[in-house]
């Protein structure tokens, strides 16, 4: 068996990612041979020389589609590596992946018992417990301890920081409050070594190639041209960040259902600092 597998985060709602994100991957990481992936709904995918699954997952009753937690919980059940490589379908591969590393990487993993390792130095600012050559282990008090960019994670340990009623925001914040009362071993690729700006082992644009379901611009434009990638950019449009309006702000602070999951990730919180021990 496989030690690790590729798990796409996606949904039918982003298949205009799936070509440019594959094109992309397949170029620069050509010696992946593994099984990837890919969270659907109802559509399939498929790209000539990848071993695409299209995960299908369906909706809930009446078409209702599943959260973002509640289908990554779906996708990982039916992934049988112990360690899974998530990444998101808008972080558009922009340099040749280091497949050795990697591999190196899940087998300190798996040596060590360790939950997860991010693969980018854009997860986290510290503090860190432990500077190695190869790995830096956060604190318990680290920022964005839990975090939806690129990593090596152990299956079993990315369910139980899921919560069913959390989108990807809410399970890095929240995600990370929980994570200080847990006694799981968290690290990072050294940042000093492999990060973005110096020899990375996984590169992708930045920030992201789509914010608030719109095209950034400077993520993607240029890397999509070079590639011969063409994209109707006009269905998405590009983002602008803009100033929100006090209409807006008083309608997103009344937002009825983000306040009932926020509520719902406080008492979860609460619970687990009652029944922990404090650990820093």
């Amino acid at each position: 068996m496989n030690k690790f597998s590729i798990l796409v985060s996606s949904t039918d709602y982003y298949e205009d990612c799936w070509y440019p994100f594959f094109k992309l991957f397949k170029y620069y990481w050509s010696d992946y041979n593994g099984k990837i992936y890919l969270l659907t709904e109802k559509k399939d995918f498929v790209y000539d020389g990848l071993d695409i699954f299209s995960l299908k997952i369906g909706y809930k009753k009446k078409n209702k589609p599943y959260t973002w937690s509640e289908s990554l919980k779906i996708a990982l059940s039916r992934i049988d590596t112990p360690i899974v490589l998530l990444i998101l379908d808008d972080l558009f591969l922009n340099r040749k992946v280091n497949t050795e590393k990697i591999e190196q990487l899940v087998g300190e993993m798996l040596k060590k018992n360790i939950s997860v390792i991010y693969l980018t130095d854009q997860s986290t600012n510290g503090p860190f417990e432990k500077k190695g050559e190869l790995l830096w282990k956060l604190s318990q008090t680290a920022s964005n301890r839990i975090s939806a960019l690129i990593a090596l994670w152990n299956k079993e340990k990315l369910k139980l920081y899921l919560k069913d009623h959390e989108n990807p925001w809410q399970f890095e914040i929240y995600g990370t409050k929980r994570s200080m009362y847990m006694k799981d071993s968290f690290y990072i690729i050294n940042p000093e070594k492999y990060g973005m700006n110096k020899d990375p082992i996984i590169s992708h644009c930045y920030p992201t190639g789509i914010t608030r379901g719109k095209w950034n611009r400077e993520a993607v434009e240029n890397l999509f041209y070079k590639h011969n990638i063409k994209i109707n950019f006009n269905k998405r449009g590009f983002y602008y960040k803009q100033e929100k309006s006090l209409k807006q702000k008083i309608i997103s602070k009344l937002d009825f259902k983000r306040f009932i999951s926020n509520l719902k990730s406080n008492i979860q919180l609460l619970q687990l600092r009652i029944n922990s021990k404090k650990i820093f």
